[in-house]
């Protein structure tokens, strides 16, 4: 599941959800935060965070931007 998961992050441009990687890894969500956590820890991944400052507007319009919004994570390879 973690080469995978890894597969999904390097070719994927878009951020997907947990509930995305879940679906395409045939996983729960619990799953996918507790592999991701654990790559981050390991220096494998980073946390991206979609806030306001951090968004270059040229997206779909996510909430990301809206500072009342919770945050937004993406993830990228090291």
């Amino acid at each position: 599941m973690i080469a995978k998961l890894l597969k999904l992050i390097e070719n994927n441009q878009d951020a997907l959800s947990f509930d995305d990687l879940a679906a395409e890894l045939g996983t729960d969500t619990a799953m996918i935060g507790a592999a991701l956590e654990n790559l981050e820890r390991q220096g494998i991944v980073k946390r991206i965070c979609m806030q306001q400052g951090n968004c270059n507007k040229d997206c779909a319009g996510c909430i990301g931007c809206n500072p009342n919004s919770p945050k937004l994570f993406t993830w990228e390879l090291i």
